[in-house]
């Protein structure tokens, strides 16, 4: 499996995003050019409950567990999320800490979006804040 797929593929998956899906082509490609694709082996940790959310992922192909930690120690699957699944996504806006911990379960291709980037973006094309912000409103309203 090859850790890098082209920028106009990136934008595609990209399209498919809720809360993204509105923006112009434009601002997809520059989200597609900040994304950092990265393949993780199976069973590593990409983060913990409890730290700062820095950034978003979207997976191209694989699997992840989303899991809770009880106060006995013992993990809690919380949800399982393959290709064309992504999370982490409110980091993007207000880095609040992590409320779950996320683990791959096999070989797992991710595109990264960090904070800082996004952030960058959202200065330079503020009318993209206003489109995402509306698209995790109808999303979550949808969830509701």
């Amino acid at each position: 499996m090859t850790s890098e797929i082209e920028n106009q593929e990136r934008v595609t998956f990209f399209r498919t995003i809720d809360f993204l899906r509105e923006l112009e082509t434009v601002v997809l490609e520059r989200v597609a050019r900040l994304s950092r694709s990265r393949v993780w082996k199976p069973h590593k940790t990409l983060f913990y409950e409890g730290d700062r959310g820095d950034a978003m992922y979207c997976i191209i192909s694989g699997e992840v567990e989303v899991y809770k930690t009880t106060d006995c120690g013992i993990d809690i699957n919380v949800a399982t999320l393959g290709e064309g699944a992504f999370f982490g996504h409110f980091s993007l806006l207000d880095q609040q800490e992590r409320s779950a911990s996320v683990k791959t379960i096999c070989e797992t291709h991710l595109l990264e979006t960090r904070y800082s980037d996004f952030q960058q973006l959202l200065k330079d094309n503020p009318e993209a804040f206003w489109k995402i912000l509306g698209g995790l409103s109808a999303m979550t309203a949808e969830r509701e």
